[in-house]
């Protein structure tokens, strides 16, 4: 992912699926908490870490694209 108007990018674990459909649609909604999140979190701690950070303020989303290996945008399109 590259955060457009900065030299910054992320790099994510990802599965081929995954890549495949974010790469035909080209942008991802990314949600950041402020606060610390175990890896290991299950589905109803992740939804009490979103409700709770929410509330206090401390969760931030963005649209960002997603580039090739190359660095090249792909065209917004459907999988």
């Amino acid at each position: 992912m590259h955060f457009d108007g900065t030299p910054w990018q992320m790099r994510v674990a990802r599965s081929p699926t995954w890549s495949r459909v974010m790469a035909g649609i080209g942008q991802v909604l990314l949600v950041v908490g402020l606060d610390e999140l175990s890896p290991t979190a299950s589905a109803a701690e992740i939804d009490e870490y979103v409700e709770c950070v929410g509330e206090a303020e401390r969760l931030y989303a963005t649209v960002s694209s997603v580039a090739d290996r190359s660095g090249r945008r792909p065209a917004l399109r459907r999988p």
